[in-house]
């Protein structure tokens, strides 16, 4: 593990939090274009159009407080084809954190998961219910 260091100093108080929240994954499986289009309005994107996601796993980074939401959502299919207005989604470039960054930006209730072939951002406790339980028994 290393960390960057710029100088030494006098004490300056307290270290300060992450300020902002993150949106959540509420389900597990294959993150989707659709879902993916709606939650971005939200917030800074966390994960791609299809890759593997499970509950409790960070999607986006936002300006409000925590948010739980689905990932998964198919976009709705009527039996009468509706013309488009002639463009594709548009996805923003997912954010991509090196271990060290991920550590730092991470709360007291989260984890990093670091797998060979990810690094993933998700929440101490994976169920939504269990964990509200544990927030209103603190």
């Amino acid at each position: 593990m290393s960390h960057l260091f710029k100088e030494y100093g006098p004490k300056r108080g307290e270290i300060s939090t992450r300020q902002n929240g993150v949106l959540v994954s509420m389900e597990t499986g294959d993150a989707t274009g659709f879902a993916i289009n709606n939650i971005q309005e939200r917030g800074r994107l966390f994960i791609s159009p299809g890759e593997a996601i499970y509950a409790a796993w960070w999607s986006a980074r936002t300006r409000v407080p925590t948010t739980w939401r689905s990932i998964r959502a198919r976009r709705k299919r009527s039996r009468t084809c509706a013309p488009g207005d002639g463009k594709g989604i548009q996805l923003d470039t997912p954010i991509k954190m090196s271990l060290e960054r991920a550590l730092e930006y991470i709360g007291a209730d989260e984890f990093v998961e670091a797998t060979p072939t990810s690094l993933r951002l998700r929440k101490k406790i994976l169920d939504e219910g269990k964990r509200r339980r544990a927030e209103s028994k603190n």
